[in-house]
């Protein structure tokens, strides 16, 4: 499916599609997801008697393919902390399997369709296949990195007992 798609589907659904960059409910207007298909959002939008469908479009860009170490990506970093050289990751190091998906970019890979109505809004997400693969595939690694993470602080304080050179830190006498 392409964003053309999508919107020829909202249109022949008897709605008026609106193309948005960014959709950022206000803090006090929760964003209800929608579960099922993109006819049951159809069908919803109706029963709400609203026209007007905004329409965010989300395409790959290569910092899809880079993870920021201790991050949850839920939140923007401070980039001011940042270290480039410890902190970023390029995935693609890791696993070479993410190399296959830089076909996509600037590929769309995700359609957020919203309806804003009285104090909610309804929101349904369309991913791409391949991207929910990629999103999996980043996770894991995410993850796999964090625990190597974790492993290595936790050795930490050990090998400072130890000195450098892994022996104990008492030295012999000559």
């Amino acid at each position: 499916m392409n964003s053309e798609q999508v919107l020829s589907a909202l249109r022949a659904g008897g709605l008026h599609p609106v193309r948005a960059e960014t959709v950022s409910p206000l803090d006090d207007m929760p964003d209800l997801v929608m579960r099922g298909t993109l006819d049951d959002f159809i069908g919803a939008v109706k029963a709400l008697e609203e026209k007007v469908v905004f329409v965010n479009v989300l395409i790959l860009e290569e910092t899809n393919f880079f993870y920021l170490v201790g991050s949850d990506g839920e939140e923007e970093p401070d980039l001011d902390e940042i270290d480039p050289s410890t902190d970023i990751i390029d995935l693609a190091e890791i696993s070479a399997d993410f190399n296959e998906y830089r076909k996509y970019l600037g590929c769309e890979y995700m359609f957020i369709l919203s309806v804003y109505f009285k104090i909610h809004s309804l929101t349904y997400h369309i991913p791409e296949d391949w991207w929910t693969e990629f999103q999996s595939l980043r996770t894991s690694i995410a993850e796999e990195i964090e625990e190597q993470r974790e492993g290595q602080r936790e050795r930490e304080p050990r090998d400072r007992k130890r000195g450098r050179n892994g022996r104990s830190g008492k030295q012999r006498p000559n």
